[in-house]
């Protein structure tokens, strides 16, 4: 689920939407002009547009938030982080932020193109997880309910088979308050999964199942003896037997045949 809110700089005089899917049938929907000032939009595949009184060169400006729980979460996001119209501020503070993250590691490259190909490297390693709570905390996890982070922070996309080796070690040296934020966000997995398991592949509340093994387990592990994580040590534990324990895994039954 993904919600939005949208605000324009100033007021438009009509919005509406054109469907490019083929609809059959439409119900009693039928009876409106759903494409001029009608307050419903709904389909597969829509296009909205607004018209605004202008004079030339004049420009509008748009913001737009995103929530995983509703319109109202996604309207405190907006008013949250961008409570101004000021687009050189938001992009001096995003230059800002993305230089303090890439300054935490410094390297003296023979070539300016190999600096440069490490940095972006390196912020490629930050693109996901990504954020997935409102501004009060608020999220949809695994069980498709609103819960509330309270000790942290909840993200999500876990590609767990490509990053456990090497991007959450790293995080754990560069990024510990983060990944350890990380950990948590798996644990609320588990406690809300029916299969009370960490996640394998989780992505914006859903499992995907891709690929054999379980490799959260090795997450935490590592977390724990970087002594980078102030989670419940039973918890972390319970969750890893489960999930190492799931009959169901691709590739388990050798591993609890064979003990490897």
């Amino acid at each position: 689920k993904v919600f939005f809110a949208m605000k324009f700089s100033k007021p438009f005089k009509n919005y509406g939407r054109k469907r490019y899917e083929k609809v059959e049938y439409n119900g009693f929907y039928r009876k409106f002009n759903e494409n001029e000032n009608f307050p419903e939009f709904a389909g597969r595949q829509i296009r909205a547009y607004f018209d605004f009184d202008t004079n030339e060169n004049e420009q509008i400006l748009v913001k737009f938030a995103l929530s995983n729980t509703s319109t109202n979460g996604a309207l405190k996001n907006l008013e949250a982080e961008i409570p101004h119209w000021d687009f050189d501020k938001i992009k001096r503070e995003s230059e800002a932020k993305w230089e303090k993250e890439l300054s935490k590691i410094e390297v003296e490259t023979l070539t300016e193109n190999d600096k440069r190909t490490f940095y972006t490297s390196l912020y490629h390693t930050m693109m996901s997880p990504i954020l997935y709570q409102d501004v009060d905390g608020k999220y949809l996890d695994i069980d498709q309910n609103i819960h509330n982070a309270k000790d942290y922070t909840n993200y999500t996309i876990f590609s767990l088979w490509d990053t456990y080796r090497a991007l959450h070690p790293l995080y754990n040296i560069i990024q510990p308050k983060r990944n350890n934020d990380f950990i948590k966000s798996m644990l609320s997995h588990a406690r809300h999964s029916v299969h009370k398991a960490l996640p394998i592949w989780s992505h914006y509340a859903n499992e995907n199942w891709c690929m054999i093994g379980y490799h959260s387990v090795s997450v935490l592990a590592d977390a724990v003896a970087k002594n980078s994580t102030d989670a419940d040590l039973k918890t972390m534990l319970n969750a890893s037997i489960t999930s190492s324990n799931l009959k169901y895994y691709d590739g388990i039954g050798d591993y609890l045949k064979y003990g490897y």
